[in-house]
């Protein structure tokens, strides 16, 4: 065998190696951006469902939701605070998703940011709430514009 069919063959197997690798970056990329969306789509569902068994587990807090929501005069200023505490937990979520779906991280099959506007459009406390808060959001100023009933 001569020199050059040599160095031919080695050149062919360093690059059938060089392929083999990149065949296995992407695969190992692909299985990575599964487990990652997977993750994301489990975190925003382990933090939806303890938010709303914050309130499920506590009628207190139930109340004064359900008060807030109708109107928020009908609060005293510490049930204002947690209702605005609730309130703002449900609209990060939203925004939370909202960013992991346009980074496409995420492929949501429950638009939380449509439900939580159609409610917010239905209740008069929450429009109040957003009255209330106008000027101090940050981040969110397209969500806020949706929420709002003008």
């Amino acid at each position: 065998m001569s020199k050059f069919n040599i160095a031919q063959t080695i050149s062919v197997l360093a690059n059938v190696a060089v392929l083999g690798g990149l065949i296995f970056l992407a695969y190992e990329t692909r299985q990575n951006t599964t487990q990652l969306r997977a993750a994301a789509s489990y975190s925003f569902t382990e933090a939806l469902y303890n938010l709303n068994s914050s309130v499920y587990d506590n009628q207190q807090l139930a109340g004064i939701i359900t008060r807030g929501e109708q109107d928020l005069v009908l609060l005293d200023s510490i049930e204002l605070v947690q209702f605005v505490a609730y309130q703002l937990d449900r609209v990060n979520l939203a925004i939370h998703m909202k960013v992991l779906e346009s980074e496409g991280v995420v492929d949501v099959q429950f638009p939380y940011d449509e439900f939580l506007i159609q409610e917010f459009h239905r209740k008069p406390g929450l429009q109040q709430f957003m009255v209330m808060m106008e000027g101090k959001w940050v981040g969110a100023s397209e969500l806020y514009k949706e929420l709002r009933l003008d």
